[in-house]
């Protein structure tokens, strides 16, 4: 019998919004958080839980889940925001997103999941973005 996990992390970090907000402005970028928001609501299960953690930065918390679901899930993420831009005032502006995951145990410390993501998400924007990168203690 296998043992699932407590679960999964995604951190999610919005590609080049600096340069969005900066190129469109504010009210656009608004725009834009709320359109990922949709796809967002879109793609998850009922179970998960996607939530903006400050800025351009999202999580989802995946309840259940372990590494093979929840990179299923990243990867449709990633595929729904490639196909379907922002349009803002008549223009489509393109929206990615760079992602790290990390899976925790039943008994989870809320923080080491938050940092194992969030180095896995900086290794993703590393690698070029648009992607998805795990915490090398799920690899």
């Amino acid at each position: 019998m296998t043992q699932r996990s407590g679960g999964a992390l995604l951190l999610l970090d919005l590609d080049d919004f600096k340069a969005v907000n900066d190129r469109f402005g504010h009210l656009t970028g608004d725009q834009i958080l709320q359109h990922v928001a949709k796809i967002l609501q879109a793609t998850v299960r009922s179970t998960d839980l996607p939530c903006r953690i400050g800025g351009d930065e999202l999580a989802v918390i995946l309840p259940g889940s372990d590494r093979s679901e929840a990179e299923a899930l990243a990867q449709r993420i990633l595929q729904a925001l490639r196909s379907s831009p922002s349009v803002c005032g008549g223009v489509d502006i393109p929206v990615t997103c760079s992602i790290g995951g990390a899976v925790f145990a039943p008994a989870f410390d809320a923080r080491q999941a938050i940092r194992r993501a969030d180095d896995a998400l900086y290794r993703a924007k590393r690698s070029g973005r648009d992607t998805l990168r795990w915490t090398s203690a799920d690899a």
